[in-house]
């Protein structure tokens, strides 16, 4: 277990860590700039972790042991992270004295820790956003109603604790909607309320958040309402975790090549990336700047007409060609590299999924796009299942596809930016040799694979056979080159 240091307040001892290192988004206030603020601080309970079957089933056995009636799960609910264990136990059971009180709060804290393992879980998508703000030296901690030592107990034993600098619960500091939590966890670490951001989804954290001075971003996946957060003055409500980790992390580089770095950030409102080709100190800067203007331009044109012909791209936000940017659709899903060697895709399921990046390939070669990395490390499989492209197999007239790629995984290609528009014959083989030998080097187990490619691709293009062997060709002239080195 992660040993922690007491940390002296004015009025209350606070547990801190030993070592603290240094889908849809309601715009509802000012914008949140990470280059302001030092630390974000989160509620625990609807927030970080789900907890709720955990809360409900901990508060009814306590209520039926000591004889009131229990919660039904849409009472409980909303109540979670806005009010005290206590006050769950006043709102069913009445007047309580205190001698029974104590005892119910002692029987329900014993049956929490000893089971919440069962069915307490950490959100989906919350450990690499703690992890993303720990590389980027921004500091964490946990403001919870809970009380303080077995939030900390949790924290640990969830293998939060790495992530999380400091922990102030009830016993630590009077309790949220009150800021006292945020200002003792701010003096344990050192900063000021206005370098943070407090994060929840009950509108107590929202009042905690504002009233102390920090700015304050509510999520939908707990207690309150969008509504709610909105109205109580949240800066940002945010409805996914991956939504929330562009807000706090606005600008994170998720991928750096010869020619460009893609960001991940949020545009409108949406989970967005941005593709910046960066300066090159070795070109002159007048050139360098036409240069990167003109492919910036080239790869929009291409990424239009691969969509136009029904291949699934990302969708394209913004343009700035000055800054030779291209902000797009961030598409959640795997890369088909990882879809290949995925040990639970099963061979007829691989097949298929090659034989559709084949179609694809075959589109855009009869509308004259040439890819030009063409990988299948530049190739996603959509998580969501939707089609990327403007046009669809043809219907039959009970409704249903006769396209036979259509049952297939949902494609999206990405990185046309060594693209170029060309038909000819040579350069389509050439694309398809760079995605023949990504197989053959990264897909070696399934020899099949690149078999499947043409045959999809052949289906599709009149002039397949005719690539087929440009390619054979290709290979021919490897080895002869090899030959005589």
């Amino acid at each position: 277990m992660k040993s922690h240091r007491v940390v002296e307040s004015s009025s209350r001892r606070v547990l801190g860590s030993s070592s603290p290192d240094s889908k849809d988004l309601i715009d509802s206030g000012d914008l949140i700039d990470s280059r302001t603020f030092k630390c974000v601080f989160f509620d625990l309970d609807g927030t970080l972790t789900d907890s709720k079957n955990t809360i409900l089933r901990c508060l009814n056995a306590t209520l039926s042991k000591f004889g009131y009636s229990t919660y039904a799960e849409e009472e409980i609910f909303p109540l979670i992270g806005t009010l005290h264990r206590k006050g769950m136990f006043f709102r069913k059971a009445g007047q309580i004295d205190e001698s029974t009180m104590q005892k119910m709060v002692e029987f329900y804290n014993e049956i929490y820790m000893r089971t919440y393992t069962q069915d307490t879980r950490i959100f989906p998508g919350i450990v690499e956003m703690l992890e993303a703000l720990k590389g980027a030296g921004i500091l964490a901690g946990a403001i919870t109603i809970k009380k303080g030592l077995i939030a900390r107990r949790l924290i640990d034993e969830m293998g939060l604790g790495r992530y999380i600098d400091v922990v102030v619960g009830d016993g630590d500091a009077k309790l949220k909607p009150a800021p006292d939590a945020i200002f003792t966890a701010c003096r344990a670490l050192g900063v000021d309320p206005r370098e943070c951001v407090m994060v929840g989804d009950a509108v107590g954290d929202i009042v905690a958040g504002k009233v102390a001075g920090c700015k304050t971003i509510g999520v939908t996946w707990g207690a309150a309402t969008p509504e709610a957060l909105a109205k109580a003055g949240a800066d940002r409500v945010a409805k996914g975790t991956d939504v929330l980790r562009s807000l706090l992390l606005p600008d994170e580089i998720i991928r750096r090549g010869a020619e460009a770095e893609i960001h991940k950030t949020v545009f409108m409102g949406r989970v967005a990336v941005q593709k910046r080709r960066v300066p090159k100190s070795y070109r002159i800067p007048q050139v360098d700047a036409a240069i990167r203007e003109a492919r910036t331009k080239e790869e929009v044109k291409l990424i239009a007409a691969a969509r136009a012909a029904g291949v699934g791209t990302p969708r394209i936000y913004d343009v700035d060609l000055a800054a030779s940017s291209i902000t797009m659709e961030f598409v959640d899903g795997k890369r088909a590299k990882e879809a290949v060697e995925d040990k639970n895709t099963t061979p007829a399921r691989r097949k298929a999924l090659c034989r559709n990046i084949g179609a694809c390939a075959a589109k855009l070669h009869s509308a004259g796009i040439i890819h030009g990395d063409l990988t299948t490390s530049n190739i996603i499989v959509r998580a969501d299942g939707k089609s990327g492209g403007t046009s669809g197999g043809a219907a039959s007239a009970g409704g249903r596809s006769t396209d036979v790629s259509a049952c297939l995984p949902s494609l999206c290609f990405i990185d046309f930016g060594l693209g170029e528009f060309s038909k000819e014959i040579e350069k389509q083989g050439v694309d398809l040799h760079v995605l023949m030998e990504a197989f053959e080097s990264t897909h070696s187990r399934f020899p099949y694979c690149f078999g499947e490619v043409m045959k999809g691709y052949k289906a599709k293009y009149a002039k397949g056979a005719e690539v087929e062997e440009k390619i054979k060709e290709i290979v021919k002239r490897g080895r002869y080159m090899r030959s005589h080195e």
